[in-house]
């Protein structure tokens, strides 16, 4: 059923959504390379980013958010069961 009217979303909605970003599975794009040959533009692909962004990573200019951990780590987990 849908509600007559949007709610906004409170304190305790925007702690459970960090919380569950946290504990998403992640893994760094460095521990990604150990495992897999690839380049950094199919790393960006994997993690759908820039390759530019990617570049920023190796570089000490940024760092990867969750998410492109998160990708990362379920990339590796579906290749490694094929």
């Amino acid at each position: 059923m849908h509600p007559r009217y949007p709610r906004y979303p409170g304190r305790r909605h925007w702690s459970a959504v960090k919380q569950f970003q946290l504990d998403l599975p992640q893994m760094s794009p460095e521990e990604f390379i150990s495992y897999w040959d690839v380049t950094y533009s199919q790393l960006a692909e994997i993690c759908f980013c820039s390759d530019r962004t990617v570049k920023r990573w190796f570089a000490g200019l940024s760092s990867p958010t969750v998410f492109h951990k998160f990708w990362l780590s379920q990339t590796h987990q579906f290749w490694s069961q094929l």
